[in-house]
């Protein structure tokens, strides 16, 4: 039975759904700190901020000291605030993605409660909180959960607004455009249109267009998503053909990007990464179970809204698990409103333990191939996935004892289960990132100069907070592809004195002879010629390091090589 709008809620059913968002927050919140950061998006993302923070810069997002406009700067804007009260941690980087998640979570039970009900609505939003798609966006720091959010939140208000008539959730939902643009670019404006025009004509609410384009809302929308596109522009003149063409009109429509996918990518990862729910819908009567929980029309909205967002992200070559956010909150909805009420037969009964044991076994597999080089971790990771297999032996024996077993709340376990067991996973599994190799600081007296050999060590930066830039090595003429050395050549285009910092192999011979103290790090299986014999003073998970012209140190022979050598290896 459809809710009515507005209709006043018992103090008991407030301080129940007041004690569900809490639970749903720490569900997200709790996990954050639990790994360090992943290589290459958080370690990158996370250092612009932390950049923006020490060189006092607000308006120009800098990678290493070179501007970086892939994308708004909404979320350094955050982070680099947050940074300033709490310090530069990996957490912290994380909040963003926390508070853009539960503003997901919160407006979709905010929408689902109003149209339709609590029950409903807490239903909708445990299933969007428990997907690893969600659960997962919140816990990473990037641009995809800030942009889901705002645009989630549109398109939640400006259907709000038309179906009452108000005009307070049209000027919030515009406030949610400019936030989704601030976020990630266009897709911010792009997709509730998408979204809200065909179910407009559908509904045959398009003469309610008018209401929907208000002019204040507009004018506020303009005034935060304006500003900050006019300054930099008038700052480098290029900025609007490189951000508005090449990142994100190019990026959309050719080829020439990495990350390329199948058109059936986005359908495949919505399945797998809202298990154990997709199991459990019924054969048949989906549109019946929708029409008779949700109405006819808010089903054309979550239909709209999913075939929108999944197509739209579908045309491109290049594509990323992220970039499909937006959709989760209309699938969760129509989840909910079909699982709902169900009686489940004995073979979905299972369906839940059967899946983490099959997952379990998987990750056990992956486990053993995936060479992870500490003895602890393993075992630590080991245990977390063999946890998968017995616990799901254990759920399948409960539910046998049990005439009536609660299928839905056996699923909630299952899912809560399987998102903790893969943060265990990569917390202790991830091996790229450098967060156990700190100790490398030890070598950075003040004065020494940092270089990055033939690679670039995205987290290392901010795990030793690093104040100056780092010199990069590397063969910047022939850099053409979706890389990250294209990153910072683009960069390079818009602050000449920042260019600086980009070494060809000329350079770095040049700066060998200086006399100048460097630490200059190398993958493993890479040395460069010019070192010749001298030994690494640090040899970490991810690089080897060299010291060279170490001023602390007599040389006991006149070659540089020996004076170089620290007084005793590390590690």
């Amino acid at each position: 039975m459809i809710r009515p709008p507005f209709t006043p809620l018992l103090p008991a059913e407030k301080r129940k759904d007041l004690y569900f968002l809490l639970a749903i927050l720490l569900w997200l919140l709790l996990p954050s700190p639990l790994r360090q950061l992943a290589i290459p998006d958080e370690g990158r993302y996370a250092d612009v901020a932390r950049w923006m923070m020490v060189s006092g810069d607000w308006l120009i997002p800098r990678e290493n000291g070179l501007p970086f406009f892939h994308k708004p700067p909404l979320l350094y804007w955050m982070d680099a605030g947050l940074f300033s009260v709490f310090g530069p941690q990996a957490w912290v980087a994380r909040l963003p993605s926390v508070m853009a998640g539960m503003v997901l979570c919160g407006g979709t039970f905010w929408f689902t409660r109003r149209r339709v009900g609590s029950a409903l609505a807490r239903f909708s939003t445990l299933i969007l909180a428990t997907s690893m798609l969600v659960f997962g966006g919140s816990q990473y720091v990037n641009h995809d959960m800030l942009v889901a959010a705002g645009i989630a939140l549109a398109i939640l208000c400006f259907a709000d607004g038309l179906l009452t008539g108000r005009t307070a959730p049209i000027i919030v939902a515009y406030v949610a455009c400019a936030c989704a643009l601030m976020s990630k670019g266009l897709i911010g404006v792009a997709l509730p249109g998408l979204v809200l025009l065909p179910w407009l004509i559908l509904t045959g609410r398009w003469r309610q267009l008018g209401h929907l384009l208000n002019p204040f809302g507009i004018g506020i929308f303009f005034l935060l998503a304006a500003p900050w596109f006019v300054l930099v522009q008038q700052k480098f003149p290029g900025f609007f053909h490189y951000f508005f063409i090449e990142q994100q009109f190019q990026r959309y429509t050719t080829g020439g990007f990495n990350n390329k996918q199948a058109w059936w990518f986005y359908i495949a990862i919505l399945l797998v990464l809202f298990l154990p729910w997709p199991l459990l819908l019924p054969r048949l009567s989906l549109w019946k179970s929708w029409n008779e929980k949700l109405g006819r029309e808010l089903t054309l909205l979550m239909l709209c809204w999913v075939v929108a967002v999944v197509g739209f992200f579908s045309i491109p070559q290049s594509k990323l698990i992220g970039y499909v956010l937006p959709a989760t909150p209309a699938i969760a909805i129509l989840l909910a409103s079909a699982l709902q009420g169900q009686r489940f037969g004995r073979i979905k009964q299972f369906s839940g333990p059967a899946l983490i044991a099959v997952l379990g076994i998987i990750l056990l597999y992956a486990i053993g191939r995936a060479g992870i080089s500490s003895a602890d971790d393993r075992l630590i990771v080991t245990a977390a996935c063999a946890m998968l297999v017995i616990m799901a032996a254990v759920l399948a024996l409960l539910q046998l004892r049990n005439d009536r077993p609660d299928v839905l709340l056996n699923s909630v376990f299952v899912a809560v289960t399987w998102a903790l067991v893969v943060i265990v996973v990569v917390a202790f599994g991830d091996g790229k990132n450098n967060a156990r190799d700190s100790a490398v600081k030890q070598w950075l007296e003040p004065g020494t100069e940092l270089v990055f050999y033939r690679h670039f060590w995205y987290d290392l930066p901010f795990i030793l907070n690093r104040t100056q830039t780092t010199a990069v090595v590397d063969d910047w003429y022939g850099v053409k592809d979706d890389s990250g050395a294209r990153e910072q050549k683009d960069g390079a285009q818009f602050d000449a004195d920042a260019a600086k910092r980009l070494w060809e192999e000329k350079d770095f011979r040049q700066a060998l002879t200086s006399g100048k103290r460097m630490l200059i790090l190398t993958m493993p299986k890479v040395r460069p010629a010019e070192l010749g014999t001298l030994a690494p003073v640090y040899r970490g998970r991810n690089f080897n390091a060299y010291l060279i012209n170490d001023a602390s140190r007599k040389p006991s022979s006149g070659s540089a090589e020996t004076s170089a050598l620290p007084p005793a290896p590390a590690q």
